[in-house]
């Protein structure tokens, strides 16, 4: 895995959520109600999971609220442009061009892969997680990793279905809606769920998965259509 790769999806990843009313303000808190994660692939253009983009509009309905895209401290009011329901998909529009920290319009993206990855093929994701020491109770806190797993092919027996997913992950609610890319930072897919196996034991004492992704190779065309159309704005 390239640094780049992970320092230019750093850049790209946004968060969708909506802010809360003042009317359901407590004291000093914060507004700000994040759902999930998305990526940037071109400056009116965001791609995130289905079930990420449901709850964010679910949100907005019940609190008369925007929709919003959160680019480091900037928000873009947002619109559903492309939704595969089928792979859990979905495709955003942003009202004006995304701008980054210089102000500037961000001109530089990450490419969609027009294919499905291979099993075994090595991809990665950027996720907050908070890691703690075994060895000293003063290295804890929260971090950005950057990580890696396995594609793996998951074959339903009950229903005609393959999931993709990758291994050697742990559960983190943070992946949902994060990309998936490879050493180059090309996109795969986009997080939608982490599964594990079925045991007598808890879920979350079962520290081994698959985490879950939809493959962008269906969507790739309508995603340059939706461009293309917003280049002409």
């Amino acid at each position: 895995m390239e640094t780049l790769a992970a320092e230019n999806h750093l850049q790209w990843q946004v968060e969708l959520g909506t802010h809360l009313p003042d009317r359901l303000k407590k004291n000093d808190e914060t507004d700000w109600r994040p759902r999930g994660l998305g990526c940037l692939v071109h400056a009116r253009l965001v791609v995130t999971s289905g079930d990420v983009w449901a709850h964010v509009a679910a949100q907005s309905r019940d609190w008369k609220s925007d929709l919003i895209v959160r680019l480091g401290q900037n928000d873009y009011p947002c619109a559903l442009g492309y939704e595969d329901k089928e792979r859990n998909l979905a495709a955003v529009v942003l009202g004006k061009p995304a701008t980054g920290e210089d102000g500037q319009q961000i001109r530089s993206f990450p490419t969609l892969a027009e294919a499905p990855p291979n099993p075994g093929q090595a991809l990665g994701i950027l996720a907050l997680q908070y890691l703690s020491s075994l060895n000293s109770s003063s290295k804890e806190g929260a971090f950005l990793c950057y990580t890696y797993g396995y594609v793996s092919l998951l074959r339903s027996t009950k229903e005609d279905a393959t999931l993709f997913g990758l291994s050697g992950l742990v559960s983190q609610p943070t992946y949902l809606g994060s990309a998936i890319f490879d050493a180059g930072g090309k996109i795969y897919g986009l997080a939608t769920d982490f599964v594990k196996p079925t045991t007598q034991r808890h879920f979350d004492e079962v520290q081994g998965g698959y985490l879950v992704f939809a493959p962008i190779y269906n969507m790739a065309k309508a995603v340059e259509r939706l461009a293309l159309a917003e280049a002409k704005l």
